[in-house]
């Protein structure tokens, strides 16, 4: 197998561990995913340049408005370069440095083929590791409670320290507390990244099934221990984010799917009710108190927020609020630079910021540093990844002429968008995340792969014209005659 397909398939594993660090260097922390991307730039450019690969590139309309957000990226610079300030112009160039990196994953992704047996076999590791993750997290909820090995994590990467203001050795695992339950987090930095985590999961597990395609895992038992502990986590992770992608997965299936299938979702809710309320009832009888009944307070919060009304008891601190106060803080960005921002990575620096690092989410994020420009470019990137892959699965004279399998990767492609939207509209701000970078070029990959495989509708394209290994090659050659002579 081809080390870059290698390297792809380790990333469903090396994703999930972002928060642990091998070393630091200055606020960036140096993780796996980082070494990854690095060789796989490496061997990218060995196929470029020296050996002098031709690619195919498809005519992907959804890959033009990436490239337009991408250049967005680089003339919101022009505003710290104008204004003159060393900080800013210095933070600036850090910022567009990282972003070029971590973007080039996704670079690779679009640009070299890799084929559907890849994608699956990504989420098949990606399944089976879902296992243990969950599991853990099951474990670390009843170890923080009965002060046990393993109940805590400290967070290894300066990238979480820069975030937190706080020393990377004393920065561990978020998770509030409420009486004798802890939010589960497993691996991850925080509970949200662990609903996140689960988000993508169900959907790996779920849709094949729905669609009546075959699923990732052969094996019947294995689906159903992956589904049960994913939908276990998603419960002790008590997490808002986890509760979106999957509401957002069903009102998709709703959306794009013909009655029968969407019935076919129904079908499993049943089970999945009868398995919260199990483990519902376990988690009070040892903690004295119900995650539903705190899902119900929750909801209750943000219905007070939003409407002023009184829903019942509501519990204290819900983020809603400083989220939206944050947002607030990005329109007076923009608004100081409507057009190209106020440059990549200065949110922190603009006198409009009123104490906030960054933003909250992503489109916080675009808005303000990168501008309408950048706003619209973002936008059409999920508008047209939706709507590309919305006409694949909708137009039977297009579907029915799919294999099996890519029916099932244009699926996933479709649900995945779930994932991207909560997790950079809604909860978090990954614009400058490699997982959320990662899942948007698997997206591209797949679909690319369509239009390459049947519409055929793609050019090719060469990074040179003439390998540059011939040139040593010829050299060598002419030296040794030299010699021979």
């Amino acid at each position: 197998m081809k080390i870059l397909n290698i390297l792809i398939i380790l990333f469903a594993v090396s994703l999930n561990f972002e928060v642990y660090a091998w070393f630091n260097i200055s606020t960036n922390g140096i993780s796996t995913n980082d070494i990854f991307t690095l060789i796989s730039v490496i061997v990218f450019l060995k196929l470029a340049v020296w050996d002098g690969m031709e690619f195919k590139i498809a005519k992907n309309p959804a890959v033009l408005f990436f490239l337009m957000f991408f250049a967005t990226a680089f003339i919101s610079g022009f505003t710290p370069l104008l204004s003159g300030e060393g900080s800013h112009i210095t933070q600036y160039f850090k910022t567009i440095t990282n972003f070029c990196f971590i973007y080039s994953i996704l670079f690779i992704l679009i640009l070299n083929r890799f084929e559907n047996e890849t994608w699956n076999s990504f989420i098949r590791v990606w399944l089976i590791l879902s296992i243990f993750i969950n599991i853990f997290g099951v474990y670390q909820i009843i170890a923080r409670a009965l002060d046990l090995p393993f109940a805590w994590f400290n967070l290894t990467s300066a990238s979480f320290f820069s975030r937190n203001m706080n020393e990377v050795d004393e920065l561990s695992q978020l998770s509030l507390r409420f009486e004798s339950f802890f939010r589960a987090t497993s691996f991850f930095s925080e509970p949200s990244a662990l609903g996140a985590f689960n988000g993508i999961t169900i959907t790996f597990a779920l849709i094949p099934g729905i669609k009546k395609l075959k699923p990732f895992i052969k094996s019947k038992f294995l689906n159903f221990i992956i589904i049960f502990f994913t939908i276990i986590g998603l419960l002790l992770a008590f997490s808002l984010t986890g509760v979106a992608i999957v509401s957002i997965l069903i009102f998709t299936l709703f959306l794009t799917e013909r009655l029968n299938v969407f019935s076919k979702m129904l079908k499993i809710l049943p089970f999945a009710i009868i398995l919260i309320y199990i483990a519902d009832v376990m988690v009070e009888n040892y903690s004295g108190i119900s995650v539903l009944e705190m899902f119900g307070m929750r909801f209750g919060s943000i219905a007070n927020i939003f409407t002023g009304a009184q829903f019942g008891s509501g519990i204290d601190g819900e983020s809603v609020t400083t989220r939206s106060e944050n947002f607030a803080s990005m329109v007076a960005i923009w608004q100081s630079s409507p057009l190209i921002g106020v440059g990549l990575g200065l949110t922190y620096l603009s006198p409009y910021a009123d104490g906030w690092a960054f933003s909250d989410n992503s489109f916080g994020a675009v808005l303000a540093e990168l501008g309408i420009l950048g706003v619209l470019a973002y936008l059409l990137i999920f508008i047209s990844i939706y709507v590309v892959g919305f006409k694949i699965l909708n137009q039977s004279n297009v579907y029915n002429k799919l294999d099996d399998n890519t029916k099932r990767l244009i699926s996933i492609a479709v649900y995945l968008m779930g994932y991207l939207f909560v997790t950079n509209f809604l909860s978090a701000n990954n614009l400058i995340n490699i997982a959320s970078v990662f899942f948007i070029g698997m997206i591209y990959s797949i679909t690319n792969n369509y239009y390459i495989d049947y519409p055929k509708n793609y050019f090719t394209f060469k990074f040179v014209n003439k390998p540059i290994k011939l040139f040593f090659v010829k050299k060598n050659s002419e030296n040794l005659g030299k010699y021979i002579l």
